[in-house]
């Protein structure tokens, strides 16, 4: 059995002992050191890396987390110590507060989510209302107005309207020439 193979059966053994909605995936990505991916069913995924005889436990985030700063600690854990004794350190040393921390990421995820779509919603009605365009979602409407030194030459502005959606809900309309 080569050395790769050993890594993938450990790789598996570990995320079985984790529990059924566990699975692993192996990847050498680094010529002698091997790498697995442990993804669980809600997709939060902890990365398993070697290092001689340890292994490193990370967990990886959701791309679009990349903004908030909170990260959980890494943590080493020697391979000899067996499959049941690593998965029991991951539980209990890393898991608890990596699941804590991705579950703050997928929230604020999903709330910038639903901040869009009522950002998107709103350019929408403007757009209904003023019948304007919308293009690479801004809104571009057309003002008419007349300026008082010359009121028989009435002008026309194509300017770009800007949504904001604040934490609250509330929308901020603005816009410049």
């Amino acid at each position: 059995m080569s050395i790769t193979d050993e890594w993938a059966n450990l790789s598996e053994a570990v995320a079985a002992e984790l529990g059924p909605e566990w699975t692993a995936k192996h990847q050498d990505v680094w010529g002698s050191r091997h790498v697995s991916i442990l993804t669980r069913t809600d997709e939060a995924t902890i990365r398993l890396e070697s290092l001689g005889d340890r292994i490193a436990i990370s967990g990886l985030y959701p791309l679009r987390y990349s903004r908030y700063a909170a990260r959980t600690k890494d943590i080493t854990i020697a391979v000899a110590r067996g499959v049941p004794i690593i998965a029991r350190e991951i539980k209990t040393r890393f898991l608890t507060s990596y699941l804590a921390t991705y579950t703050t990421a997928v929230a604020h995820i999903k709330a910038e989510d639903v901040r869009e779509a009522l950002r998107l919603a709103a350019l929408g009605s403007l757009a209904n209302i003023l019948n304007a365009p919308i293009r690479d979602e801004q809104l571009y409407a057309y003002y008419k107005w007349t300026d008082a030194m010359s009121p028989e030459y009435p002008m026309t502005m194509l300017t770009k309207v800007s949504l904001t959606a604040s934490t609250r809900g509330d929308i901020e309309i603005s816009s410049a020439p």
